[in-house]
């Protein structure tokens, strides 16, 4: 599927009783990149783009040795995504109590979201216990055999995030929280970083994400559907969000 879907499943669930630390968030250093881009392939490990092309090591001839193959296959195009991303975006990432538990990518205004080069591409194929003939074979069996759904999302998202992108807005790439982070306010923290922005600026902002449950929690924050786009018999539907400015609270003058 398109490489700018969201994760964080949950970015509006409140803080179990029982843990207190807030998560500070800043910019992506570069030390950061490893811990990073595992974050992120947790974070999309059950997404349903993933599960529809990738399978899993129960499937017959799987593409991944086990699990753990596939992880370290999605740390590898992560990886990649964040070195390419790093230049052009606004990559931030989420702490607690020191340990990175989140992770988001913002494009800005005038930017187009980076694509992922073949640098990175190439070291994720190598991933030892990748199966790489399978796994080409398999995405592309899928995707002919859904070729008309595909060319069906593919001309509705071009349609819709025209729509959701006009004007001078900030693209939501990707967002992602460590599952054993999940609950404590993580992917709330990072859209607020970029939002406040949003609104003191006066600009929209716009995503996509690939689950309904999702997009309903992300209209909490303001977004609402743009375009959501039925699935094929594999491939899973799609949501293109957008989120006007909200007006920034003005402090009372003391002038008369």
């Amino acid at each position: 599927m398109t490489a700018s879907v969201n994760g964080g499943r949950e970015p509006a669930a409140p803080a179990p009783a029982d843990c207190t630390a807030v998560p500070s968030v800043r910019v992506l250093e570069h030390g950061d990149l490893s811990t990073a881009a595992r974050v992120l392939a947790l974070a999309f490990a059950d997404e349903p783009a993933k599960h529809a092309l990738f399978g899993s090591e129960e499937n017959a001839s799987p593409p991944f040795a086990d699990a753990n193959t596939r992880t370290r296959f999605a740390e590898a195009v992560a990886r990649g995504r964040l070195r390419a991303a790093a230049r052009y975006a606004a990559v931030h990432v989420a702490e607690i109590d020191g340990a990175l538990a989140g992770v988001a990518m913002w494009y800005p205004p005038g930017v187009q979201p980076a694509a992922l080069p073949s640098s990175a591409i190439v070291p994720a194929l190598l991933t030892p216990g990748t199966r790489v003939l399978t796994l080409i074979a398999r995405v592309g069996g899928l995707l002919w055999r859904d070729r008309a759904a595909l060319r069906r999302i593919l001309a509705g998202r071009t349609a819709a995030a025209k729509q959701a992108s006009r004007g001078r807005s900030w693209y939501l790439a990707v967002i992602g929280t460590d599952p054993s982070h999940r609950g404590r306010g993580v992917a709330r923290r990072l859209l607020e970083r970029t939002l406040e922005r949003c609104d003191v600026e006066g600009l929209p902002a716009w995503l996509e994400t690939t689950e309904e449950a999702t997009a309903g929690l992300y209209e909490r924050f303001g977004f609402q559907t743009i375009a959501a786009i039925d699935g094929g018999t594999v491939l899973p539907g799609l949501w293109v969000m957008r989120r006007e400015p909200r007006r920034p609270r003005r402090t009372r003058s003391s002038h008369v």
